[in-house]
């Protein structure tokens, strides 16, 4: 593939997962037709399936999104080796909850329980999807960190993925219950809850 035509592909690229996140954010993935998105980037619907091969693979693409602009927000934790596992996760809990209280965010939840939704019907996409894979970057944030402040241990990388997995997954959790109750929990007590794993690691 030539320069030219490698931009080209990668500007179409762009263009349907802009398209697609919007519509899929503002109606839902079920209720949008790939002629929607492809018109809405001025592309035809052979592009989809020329680029992703799919309208789920789209979907995928459209996560996958997000999750490297979530992960993007986390990279200055990531860097400060000052900050303990502690520090790591209160700031993480808040940030989270900061995105998800957020308009966008919650358009993004509902994206996810959108995928979700495919997955329990058919199995065969989830090889697709990295979304799961927020535990992976909160794990390599976590290792070799001093679990408190005045600890001298540092997180092993195999406490570190546990932690990760365990926190990942509860603010998850905690993301849906606000979402379906109307309110929740305030991002100090996230971060609350994040930190008490950390205590559960440090007394193992």
């Amino acid at each position: 593939m030539t320069g030219r035509r490698a931009e080209l592909r990668r500007r179409n690229q762009e263009a349907l997962i802009a398209a697609a996140e919007q519509l899929f954010m503002s109606k839902g993935y079920k209720d949008v037709s790939v002629q929607a998105i492809a018109q809405a980037a001025d592309l035809t619907s052979g592009a989809i399936y020329s680029i992703f091969g799919s309208k789920l693979d789209l979907l995928f693409a459209v996560l996958d999104r997000t999750l490297d602009e979530f992960g993007a927000a986390m990279t200055k934790l990531g860097d400060d080796q000052a900050l303990t596992a502690t520090d790591v996760l209160k700031a993480y809990a808040e940030e989270y909850h900061r995105i998800v209280a957020s308009s966008d965010g919650l358009r993004a939840l509902r994206l996810e329980v959108d995928v979700m939704a495919v997955i329990l019907r058919d199995e065969r996409p989830r090889e697709g999807l990295r979304w799961g894979s927020r535990g992976d970057v909160l794990s390599s944030m976590l290792t070799s960190r001093l679990i408190a402040p005045g600890d001298e241990r540092r997180l092993t990388a195999q406490e570190a993925e546990r932690l990760a997995v365990a926190v990942a997954s509860m603010l998850s959790g905690l993301a849906l219950r606000q979402v379906l109750a109307g309110s929740g929990f305030t991002a100090g007590q996230w971060a609350d809850f994040a930190s008490a794993l950390a205590s559960a690691v440090d007394r193992t």
